[in-house]
């Protein structure tokens, strides 16, 4: 009786610092998820602390220590700066054109913590690069690097790109945080998420977070963009002002026990700006209640609301079961069967090997899902979805190999897709900036698709993550009628800190 009490009144340890996004780093320096709620991420986790090291200061600094750091005695003060950087040489074997690949960033990032309950981070990126051919194609459809922004033309056939995030949080007490910044979120526990995921570009967003014992309840109000002016004339020689989206996102997290969390997700797209960029925010966007949006928007109106369930238990020592439903519409037509499910196993040190990580997941969403009878008001930002990075009307398999020896790292990936891809002047449902409202069954190419990607790394110094690695990429995507490949090999030498999906 004792033990159910202490578990029923199981405290949540609230800390300043938000974790990491990067998947890759969050397995290398783990934190431990008994007393933290990870619905969604990044969530508030306790600051590593350092470690004094031998060695001369070369040495620290190379292999073990942030490159420059500023601490007080009384741990009222730490701050850290690092370099970030990307520099990757490859080449696609199946490109006629036999051009090298390469990806040149070059950039920082600035850590810090004040006092217990303010902490905050900034980074920047300055980057070109040349992608294989299937990149390429994406990012002249789109016009952005995937989860990277918008581009330029740099020496005719590369381009040139820069990226940046940052955040402050202050813990106004011991039940509520504000976090503002521009960054991405993440729902969820797979490697996908049908809800709400970090495969677009970065977005101003404040973040409202309340702690309860086993509850814990976060608004994160955000404002996104289409990336077309929405009818406003642009002066000539000035920059375009894209169309504005406002976004809210509501999570409820609920965990009961150390191994068990459930959540409940509510995301709302509120009307786009008019022909003049101008926003009409009425109250319903800022009611911070959950569930007050489908009462009064319905599911399949011009207001796009999307909702969700999560769920995470471990159902042996580091076997990790977990899943997520998402609903979009309601209906018994196909473009208002807008749904999705996913299930997943994850096993952390599996067959009592220290740091392997096996991973396997099925994700189904159905055609229409994230799209909206108004196309801009669909479920994503800067021209990429902001769940999954194929859209809708898909199938797909995701096997996941991670494995640390020291500071030896493998990694291994292979993902299978059967999903569908929209004739012109057609729409079945796949491609989402169409709307829901122009179903035509027949206008579509059933396409099959699998991405196997590997490395192997060595960790150079982990407190920023820098590697060295090796590694390949192969793509295949096969339809009725065409087929396409892709066979790269990549060295690289880099501070892997972002998650960037290149296997779609």
């Amino acid at each position: 009786m004792r033990l159910q009490v202490l578990l029923f009144f199981l405290p949540v340890q609230v800390f300043s610092q938000l974790s990491v996004l990067n998947r890759e780093q969050a397995l290398y320096h783990p934190t431990s998820l008994d007393s933290v709620h990870a619905f969604i991420s990044p969530y508030f986790s306790k600051p590593e602390p350092d470690s004094l090291y031998p060695g001369s200061w070369l040495k620290r600094k190379l292999l073990h220590e942030h490159v420059f750091v500023i601490r007080d005695s009384a741990n009222r003060f730490h701050f850290t700066i690092d370099p970030l950087f990307h520099f990757q040489l490859g080449k696609d074997q199946e490109d006629s054109t036999g051009q090298n690949l390469y990806q040149n960033s070059r950039g920082f990032r600035v850590r810090g913590q004040i006092g217990k309950d303010f902490s905050f981070e900034t980074s920047f990126l300055e980057n070109q690069g040349r992608f294989n051919p299937y990149i390429d194609s994406f990012v002249q459809l789109h016009g952005v690097i995937p989860g990277m922004g918008r581009w330029k033309s740099f020496d005719t056939t590369d381009y040139d790109f820069a990226f940046s995030s940052g955040y402050f949080s202050w813990q106004m007490c011991k039940h509520f945080a504000l976090t503002a910044g521009h960054g991405k979120h993440f729902v969820g526990e797979g490697y996908r998420s049908l809800l709400l995921s970090d495969n677009s570009f970065n977005y101003p967003f404040l973040r409202l977070s309340h702690f309860w014992g086993k509850w814990q309840y976060t608004n994160v109000y955000a404002m996104g963009m289409n990336l077309h002016s929405g009818g406003v004339q642009t002066p000539p020689n000035t920059e375009r002002l894209f169309q504005k989206k406002p976004m809210a996102f509501h999570t409820l997290s609920w965990k009961p026990h150390r191994k068990f969390e459930l959540g409940l997700f509510q995301g709302l797209i509120w009307t786009v700006s008019d022909t003049l960029n101008r926003l009409e925010m009425g109250a319903g966007y800022f009611l911070p209640v959950m569930f007050v949006a489908p009462v009064m928007y319905d599911l399949n109106t011009e207001k796009n609301v999307w909702l969700g369930i999560n769920f995470r238990a471990e159902a042996a020592k580091g076997l990790f079961v977990y899943g997520q439903l998402v609903l979009d519409g309601s209906g018994s037509s196909v473009e208002q069967k807008k749904s999705g499910f996913q299930f997943g196993i994850k096993y952390l040190n599996a067959f009592t090997v220290k740091n392997l990580m096996l991973q396997l997941e099925y994700n189904l969403v159905n055609h229409f899902t994230y799209a909206s009878p108004v196309v801009d008001q669909n479920i994503s930002h800067y021209n990429q979805p902001l769940a999954h990075p194929l859209g809708a009307g898909f199938k797909e398999v995701v096997g996941i190999v991670d494995y640390k020896i020291k500071r030896f790292v493998l990694h291994g990936a292979l993902i299978a897709a059967g999903h569908g891809q929209d004739v012109p002047g057609g729409n079945a449902g796949f491609f989402i900036w169409a709307s829901d409202s122009t179903y035509n069954s027949s206008s579509f190419i059933s396409v099959r698709s699998m991405n196997m990607n590997g490395y192997v790394g060595y960790l150079v110094n982990p407190s920023y993550n820098f590697q060295i690695a090796a590694g390949a990429r192969i793509r295949q995507r096969q339809g009725d009628a065409f087929s396409q490949n892709s066979f790269e090999f990549f060295l690289a030498l880099r501070t892997h800190l972002w998650n960037q999906y290149l296997d779609f």
